[in-house]
């Protein structure tokens, strides 16, 4: 049962391609049957340009119509980091979108359309670490099938060193706009959100002991309070900036309401759960190859 209890409380997923279900019932088997979309709730058009590390990933649906389904990260040029759950068709993990059905986007500011018409990159393989066994490691590592050119994208590298609450982070996505999880959006979104280590973190799960673990814990607070990441956004970067460069520090995973009664599922009043990247760094170095000198910060 240890691996089916990944949240203590009744929660609503909100970082999935996924209607809004309940944790308990995903993890004892019944799994999410919906294929909604789900973007950063009171954040801004990036610009253009800002974010070219940022990637997009599609599948092919059953009208063979490509449908978005979650961010990224452009590691190297032909890795992307995400979230585990977005390689399967839906929260359950009980079944993988096959990879020649996947397509990948880096560099772009706005979401794959047929006025755009954007450069697709095929899925070559696909690394997990223990997912969807053990749902806490939510973390994927895609390899492409041919190098992204530094014209198209630019590669980021990852913070390695202590969270702390005082680090100034921002995440990005695709996701909804709004707090019920509603009006994905075409354009990436950036919001300022806040890392927390109150009590409210180990209450949603026994998976986070501290930040400097597996799960990296977001609350915001002041003037971020109500900035969130949404449905759409999962697998999307949490990032820092230092001597105006930004660097990877977590990617979205989910959420859960402090209080069971609210009606919001994303922003004020949420606790969010990332997987901090940097916990990762030995796999990410041997899978892409890339010494963990030129990977980190």
């Amino acid at each position: 049962m240890f691996l089916f209890t990944f949240f203590l409380c009744l929660i609503t997923l909100k970082k999935t391609l996924g209607s809004y279900v309940n944790i308990s019932s995903i993890y004892s088997g019944d799994g999410a049957k919906s294929t909604l979309a789900s973007n950063v709730i009171n954040g801004h058009d990036a610009f253009e340009g800002e974010f070219p590390f940022m990637a997009q990933i599609y599948y092919l649906d059953r009208q063979r119509n490509f449908r978005f389904k979650c961010g990224g990260s452009l590691i190297g040029d032909k890795h992307i980091l995400t979230a585990a759950h977005c390689l399967y068709k839906d929260f359950s993990g009980k079944s993988m979108i096959p990879l020649e059905d996947m397509r990948i986007v880096v560099g772009k500011n706005e979401r794959m359309s047929k006025k755009n018409n954007y450069k697709t990159y095929s899925v070559k393989d696909v690394n997990k670490f223990g997912y969807p066994e053990n749902r806490a490691a939510d973390f994927a590592i895609i390899a492409l099938s041919a190098n992204v050119p530094e014209e198209e994208a630019t590669s980021i590298q990852i913070f390695g060193g202590e969270i702390q609450n005082t680090i100034p982070v921002q995440v990005l996505g695709f996701g909804s706009l709004n707090s019920d999880g509603s009006m994905p959006s075409s354009f990436l979104k950036v919001a300022s959100v806040d890392i927390s280590n109150s009590t409210n973190c180990s209450a949603k799960t026994i998976h986070w002991k501290n930040n400097d673990g597996m799960l990296i814990c977001q609350e915001s607070r002041g003037k971020n309070e109500s900035n969130d990441s949404c449905n759409g956004d999962s697998g999307g970067p949490l990032i820092t900036e230092y001597k105006n460069k930004y660097y990877l520090v977590g990617t979205v995973i989910i959420g859960a309401k402090k209080k069971e009664t609210q009606k919001n599922v994303c922003g004020k009043d949420i606790v969010g759960y990332y997987a901090r990247v940097g916990y990762y760094l030995d796999h990410i170095a041997e899978i892409t190859e890339i010494p963990k000198t030129s990977l980190i910060l």
